[in-house]
C-alpha cells in the first residue's frame, strides 16, 4: 500500500510541475525554476517535461532555496559572522537562542521548512553586505548547478516561488551576472 501511495504522491508531483511548466511557458519550451523551501528546475519542451535536476535536499544541495539561504544563515549566524547587534536582533525577532535553534532543526519533522522561515528575517536585514552577498552567492550557485546544465542560451528561463519572489531583484542581479536574462519572475 505504501508504494501505491509513493506512485501516487509522484504522479501528484508531476501533475504540478507540468501545471507550472503550462502556466509560464504555455506551449513553447523554456527552463523552468521552482524557488521555495526547496529548488527544482527542469527542460519543459512545450507539451512535457523532457529533463531535470534533482532536487537533493537542503544537506546535499538545494541551492537557491530557502532552506538552503536559512541553513547558511544560520550557520553563518552561530559562527559570529555578522554583527552582534544583528546576532541580537535575529534572537529577539524571533525569541529563541542558539541552544533552541539547533534543538529545533536536529528534532524537527521537517527541518527544511524551519530554516526556511528566516529567510523573511534575511530579506528585511538584505542591507548588511554579508547577507545579500549569501543570498546572491546561493542564487549563483542555483544558476551554476541547475541552469547551466540545460541549453539555457537558446531558451526562455521562468523562475516562479516564494524565494524568487521575496528575493526578485537579487535573484535577476545573479542571473545577469552569469549571462542568463530571466524570462519572468512570478
Amino acid at each position: 500500500m505504501e508504494d501505491l501511495k509513493l506512485i501516487t504522491d509522484c504522479e501528484s508531483i508531476q501533475y504540478d510541475l507540468l501545471a507550472v511548466a503550462r502556466t509560464l511557458c504555455g506551449k513553447s519550451s523554456g527552463i523552468v525554476c521552482i524557488l521555495d523551501v526547496n529548488a527544482a528546475s527542469y527542460f519543459y519542451d512545450g507539451s512535457i517535461i523532457k529533463n531535470s535536476i534533482p532536487s537533493l535536499g537542503y544537506i546535499l544541495g538545494d541551492e537557491g532555496s530557502g532552506a538552503a539561504i536559512g541553513k547558511t544563515f544560520i550557520s553563518n549566524l552561530l559562527k559570529n559572522r555578522y554583527p552582534k547587534r544583528l546576532y541580537e536582533n535575529f534572537m529577539n525577532y524571533h525569541n529563541t537562542s542558539p541552544q533552541e535553534i539547533v534543538e529545533a532543526i536536529y528534532r524537527h519533522e521537517f527541518p527544511e521548512h524551519y530554516l526556511s522561515q528566516f529567510t523573511q528575517f534575511i530579506a528585511e536585514n538584505i542591507g548588511e553586505t554579508k547577507i545579500y552577498n549569501l543570498v546572491f552567492k546561493s542564487f549563483s550557485d542555483f544558476i551554476s548547478e541547475n541552469i547551466k546544465q540545460y541549453d539555457y542560451l537558446n531558451y526562455p528561463v521562468y523562475f516562479t516561488g516564494s524565494i524568487a519572489l521575496l528575493f526578485e531583484d537579487i535573484l535577476r542581479d545573479a542571473c545577469l551576472t552569469n549571462g542568463i536574462w530571466p524570462a519572468e519572475i512570478t
